[in-house]
């Protein structure tokens, strides 16, 4: 089935009974808010989800292409959901690295403190290059559209892991089991001739870039990436794009526009290294079926350093080094300048990475031999140390997801350590995202014994 927006008058808010446009008015107000809060593709998952409740997926069409800040909302179309790896099978090219479907488990984490950690078992992912011919993408989209299929980085029952938000996507109004109802453009958009894809719901968060995105590139620049150009939303940091700059020196990036749609002559895909959906509904059940086999993921960090090698060849100077984390709305470390006190007593160069460039990021990482972190996307540099050193992430005792972390770090022959402190304030519904505290005294004790099991080995 295929709804036309030329009936929005009629079929749109127009028709709708007082009570159902003061409800319509009611959650669009809801949106603005939770866009300022969360962002806007967030926000937009329940208010899809609401308007398709109350009145149905047609009529919510019509009501959601007026409110939702999203170009080119002019068609309804339902998609059959097709795995990129099927995709790439049917497309005549796939190059693939290695195949998935191998178990690995990630083991405990050392932890000074409380926790909730837990040894994740996973399935790994197969590792490919493909190319999909006259499809049909839009910005900060992981959804491939060709015909009538929705084309998304899946393998045998990933989708079914956890309960996941699909309506996260700019263009998916609704999300069935096995069908994505799409909202796209009407007129044909801007083609582009060929570009490897590198854009993506999660390509403005840096951890989501470092643990998925540039390992992705990895694998397609292992599998014989041509040279082509490289697709990248508009509104991604700085940060990102020296990074693309510096893995493939005079390469041309295209920037797609926010949340625009474009028609792909040829797009190149890699597969991605670990699956992590959306949005998950429930965060603490979804942990273990978002796990990264650490030996594939080994490979693509690997591949990005020796591509950096000259870059980041000259040491910095620093053997210790603190990566800083500003306060934000979720996950503070609320005496962070006390603790980062503490370490810079213990001569650790307290840095806040988002201050410098990518390769000075990376630098620091590679030349430390000691690095502590409150968790978040920062700390993810520390997977671009060297063989042997030792890491610190500081957090409160919700440490399930941290496992992964262990993990990675351990194919990469670096010592993880986590220390944690209390929660503080008012608990999130989402412990993940808990403001917590860490105790100076207990921290101050720790470094020293730390500091000096590595004096010890020497």
């Amino acid at each position: 089935m295929q709804q036309n927006g030329n009936d929005k008058q009629t079929r749109g808010e127009a028709s709708l009974a007082p009570s159902e446009k003061l409800f319509v008015e009611q959650l669009t107000q809801r949106l603005r808010q939770e866009e300022r809060e969360q962002g806007h593709l967030i926000a937009a998952i329940s208010y899809k989800r609401s308007l398709v409740e109350r009145f149905g997926i047609e009529t919510a069409f019509q009501i959601a292409r007026q409110h939702l800040r999203v170009p080119d909302l002019d068609v309804l179309i339902p998609r059959n959901v097709v795995s990129l790896k099927d995709a790439a099978r049917r497309s005549g090219f796939v190059h693939e690295l290695w195949a998935g479907g191998r178990p690995f488990v990630h083991s405990l984490p050392r932890v000074r403190g409380e926790g909730d950690h837990l040894e994740q078992h996973g399935i790994s992912r197969s590792g490919y290059l493909t190319c999909l011919e006259d499809v049909l993408v839009r910005g900060r989209s992981a959804v491939v559209m060709k015909e009538n299929e929705a084309i998304v980085d899946f393998e045998t029952d990933e989708l079914q892991r956890f309960a996941d938000s699909p309506e996260q996507e700019p263009g998916v109004l609704y999300a069935a089991e096995s069908v994505y109802w799409t909202m796209d453009p009407r007129d044909p958009p801007e083609i582009i001739d060929e570009a490897f894809m590198l854009s993506g719901c999660h390509a403005n968060d840096f951890g989501h870039w470092l643990q998925e995105y540039l390992p992705k590139l990895a694998i397609a620049l292992l599998a014989g990436l041509p040279d082509v150009p490289i697709l990248v939303d508009e509104r991604i940091p700085r940060t990102h794009l020296q990074s693309i700059e510096l893995f493939c020196p005079g390469s041309t990036m295209i920037v797609i526009p926010h949340l625009a749609p474009r028609r792909v002559r040829r797009l190149w895909c890699a597969s991605n290294p670990t699956y992590r959906g959306w949005y998950p509904s429930d965060w603490t059940s979804a942990w273990e079926g978002m796990v990264t086999d650490p030996q594939n993921f080994a490979t693509t960090i690997n591949k990005l350093t020796d591509l950096a090698s000259n870059a980041i060849q000259v040491p910095t100077g620093f053997d210790r080094v603190f990566l800083g984390r500003r306060p934000t709305k979720k996950k503070k470390l609320v005496n962070h300048r006390q603790i980062e006190a503490v370490a810079e007593a213990k001569g650790f160069r307290v840095v806040y990475p988002e201050d410098l460039s990518f390769v000075e990021q990376m630098s620091l990482a590679r030349h430390a031999r000691h690095i502590i972190a409150p968790d978040g996307s920062n700390g993810l540099l520390s997977y671009f140390a060297g063989h042997g050193a030792k890491v610190c992430f500081l957090n409160h005792p919700h440490t399930l997801p941290l496992a992964e972390i262990n993990g990675l770090l351990e194919a990469l022959r670096i010592e993880f350590t986590i220390f944690t402190g209390p929660f503080f304030g008012d608990p999130n519904p989402e412990p993940y995202w808990n403001d917590y505290l860490i105790d100076e005294t207990d921290f101050e004790r720790f470094l020293s014994e730390w500091l000096a099991e590595n004096s010890a080995a020497d």
